[in-house]
Formats: structure tokens, sequence, C-alpha cells
């Protein structure tokens, strides 16, 4: 049985999801400039994409 979240939790974890999409998005366009011919990994694509559904279930 899950645990039910306090709003504050709630709003904590959304911020602290908020701030590491943005990290992984900054880090990602800094890969992207240093090596534009290397593809971006699959799996960092499936991490941005994990965070984004992290971040639809709490809203």
């Amino acid at each position: 049985m899950a645990a039910e979240l306090k709003k504050e939790e709630k709003e904590a974890l959304k911020y602290l999801i908020k701030q590491e999409l943005k990290r992984f998005k900054e880090q990602e366009k800094g890969i992207k400039e240093l090596r534009p011919e290397l593809p971006f990994l699959a799996v960092e694509e499936n991490y941005e994409v994990l965070l984004e559904k992290l971040l639809k279930k709490l809203k």
C-alpha cells in the first residue's frame, strides 16, 4: 500500500524534478555543442522521459 504524499512533499518533489529536468537539458545542450557528431544516448533519453512522467503523476 502506497502512502499518500502531503501537499508540501508533493510540491517539493515537483520542484526537484523540474530542477533536474532543467539541469539535464542544459547538460544535453552542452554535450551536443561540444560533440555534435555523436548521438545522444538512448539511456539519457529514457531518463528525460522518466522525469517527465514522474512530474505528470504528481500533478
